[in-house]
């Protein structure tokens, strides 16, 4: 798990406050959601029998806040979707130097679940394209579990950590924007990279 420093955490905790203020006019407000494709980047290979799905879909959902500056405030929750590695007896991974043998068939799973803020930063390209660059932290929730062995095993982990991101978007109209972006989610000593399609709706 990454340790912020005070002032960028500070800085989140900022956003916050500028996301949830109740001076917020309407039509500074925005809402949506996005579809995305998730792929796991840890230090595990396997080989010999065994076999790393580290591809998942996933999901967000997000709603923020947009200042005349070019800048905006956004909160957001995702589901990062899970990897997976299954494994034949005598199957081997290797992982932080360390090599390890499956003693019969078995499947590991991790999901992922989080949630947070992020500052983002936009400047346009012309009236309806603009490009996008975020920077936010996410409080996330990871389970795994171990099925096929003589206990079946189950472990939840949480913690805090640092997210980034760069998108594109398209006007379809005044209120309706066609999202495209790629974001990149620290999970503890790991990362899952995020590739998503979504629609945002300004409000009223």
């Amino acid at each position: 798990m990454v340790r912020l420093h005070p002032r960028i955490l500070h800085s989140l905790v900022g956003i916050s406050f500028l996301l949830l203020t109740p001076s917020a006019g309407a039509e500074d407000l925005y809402a949506g959601n996005a579809g995305a494709q998730c792929d796991f980047e840890t230090d595990i290979s396997v080989r010999k029998g065994a076999a790393l799905d580290s591809k998942s879909s996933a999901g967000y959902l997000f709603i923020g806040r947009e200042f005349d500056n070019g800048k905006s405030a956004e909160g957001f929750y995702a589901n990062l979707g899970k990897t997976r590695i299954i494994g034949k007896a005598d199957a081997t991974l290797s992982t932080a130097g360390s090599t390890y043998r499956f003693r019969k068939n078995a499947t590991a799973t991790a999901s992922v679940k989080t949630f947070g803020v992020a500052g983002k930063y936009h400047f346009d390209l012309h009236a309806r394209t603009r490009l996008s660059a975020k920077f936010g932290v996410h409080s996330w929730k990871r389970r795994t579990s171990l099925t096929g062995t003589a206990a079946n095993i189950n472990v939840r982990d949480d913690g805090v950590d640092a997210m980034a991101g760069l998108g594109i978007e398209f006007a379809a109209t005044d209120k309706l924007t066609l999202m495209f972006g790629h974001d990149n989610f620290t999970i503890d000593d790991d990362s899952v990279a995020v590739s998503y399609l979504g629609l945002k709706l300004k409000f009223d």
